[in-house]
């Protein structure tokens, strides 16, 4: 079966919210493959982690997550476009990969009857949009036990495509294909790492092995060691679709141009996806349908935060609200939040924003009309605390939200 055949059909491309170029790799991985070794991320300080990636591509820190350089061994990490398009082909992804053998991490779960959203970790593809999909359904209270307990030497995963719109202007899809996974057979490094997904608790082999199907799926699913460049970018939203066989419709899915007026109404439209109502403002709301969103893959926006990064997709968790300042809490599918970069003062007015190619604002450091932070330092539901860098959680302004992501959606039963 050709590529073309598991293409996003049914699906209006035309639509923003529906590009299928969303994707940058995880500059984390790639680092571990440049050095040969596996580092636990988690447990490095934020200096050393900066050292660590500066070692790795040979630049410094602030240089690698400076849109105003243009040095590919800089960019290439976290940007899209030429540059990971070019990174993301199958000779380069072939030769990241040393052997294929076993999953590294066994073949049961260690801790949890399914998955959790924590878990999924991406790899060295820039496959985000698929991984934060993942997350986003781990997370979400009504799909969270749609991941069957995975234990054995090979798993039968469905993926559901040919999306068809009824009059209402709900789209389903209406053809599905199972492919098998043996779980003796990953691309590894020469260490015995994985080389694309992996989880942030050990033994916990799902993330590698979805991910592994969904190439599989897009190789034809006749194939045990599938061409990972087939899912090297996509749409979070078809990927959720992809994954349940559930919905979505111009109820589910948005592009935040459209709140550029009412930014603050982001908020309401993501409380709609929470599991609480009716609508208000608690200072907690957890997702009940699982939500992504997706940044511009655009040079002209000043992405200079590495916690922000361009055409990245993110699993959205929920929203949080603090006096008069609203958040949307996200997840980083590195599974971490990098070490924050020093804003080069040339992108800087004398507010210290960061501006847009017509000269206006896309975000300011200190700036009020953002509110109190544009980064939440505060916990939220008893999950995370908003400031920590070691899980990739983070509660992002709506405001800045509205400016920094292209679109946004989910999908429901």
């Amino acid at each position: 079966m050709q590529e073309s055949e598991y293409s996003d059909r049914g699906v209006d491309m035309t639509n923003a919210v529906f590009r299928n170029d969303v994707g940058v790799r995880n500059p984390f991985a790639v680092a571990e493959i440049k050095l040969g070794k596996t580092i636990d991320w988690q447990k490095t300080s934020p200096g050393e982690k900066r050292k660590i990636i500066e070692r790795a591509f040979g630049a410094s820190y602030n240089e690698i997550f400076n849109p105003s350089h243009s040095n590919p061994a800089f960019l290439y990490p976290v940007k899209s476009g030429s540059g990971d398009a070019k990174l993301c082909d199958a000779a380069v992804l072939k030769s990241y990969i040393s052997k294929w053998g076993p999953n590294p991490w066994g073949n049961t779960y260690s801790d949890e009857s399914y998955g959790t959203f924590g878990d999924p970790v991406q790899g060295a593809l820039s496959d985000c949009y698929f991984m934060a999909a993942l997350s986003s359904l781990a997370f979400a209270s009504s799909t969270k036990s749609k991941f069957p307990r995975i234990a054995g030497s090979s798993f039968d995963i469905t993926f559901y495509d040919n999306f068809s719109t009824d009059a209402g202007g709900v789209s389903k899809a209406t053809s599905s294909s199972t492919v098998r996974v043996s779980n003796d057979h990953f691309p590894l490094q020469s260490n015995g790492n994985l080389v694309f997904a992996r989880s942030n608790t050990k033994e916990e082999i799902w993330p590698a092995i979805y991910e592994k199907a969904y190439a599989e799926w897009k190789s034809g699913g006749t194939t045990t060691e599938p061409d990972y460049s087939k899912i090297c970018q996509g749409n979070p939203v078809t990927a959720l679709a992809n994954l349940t066989n559930w919905k979505f419709s111009t109820a589910s899915v948005f592009e935040t141009k459209t709140f550029a007026t009412t930014p603050a109404a982001i908020y309401d439209t993501i409380a709609k996806a929470c599991n609480i109502a009716p609508i208000i403002y608690p200072n907690d709301r957890a997702t009940k349908w699982p939500v992504v969103a997706f940044t511009y893959d655009s040079s002209l926006l000043g992405y200079s935060n590495a916690t922000i990064v361009r055409n990245h997709s993110y699993s959205v968790l929920g929203v949080q609200k603090s006096g008069t300042d609203r958040y949307i809490v996200l997840r980083n599918p590195w599974g971490q939040v990098p070490p924050s970069v020093i804003v080069d003062p040339a992108l800087l007015n004398k507010n210290r924003c960061v501006l847009d190619a017509q000269g206006d604002p896309v975000i300011c450091y200190g700036d009020p009309n953002l509110g109190t932070d544009v980064l939440s330092t505060r916990p939220w539901m008893t999950i995370s605390d908003l400031s920590s860098p070691d899980d990739g959680i983070f509660g992002l302004h709506v405001t800045a939200f509205q400016k920094y992501f292209q679109g946004f959606g989910w999908v429901f039963s």
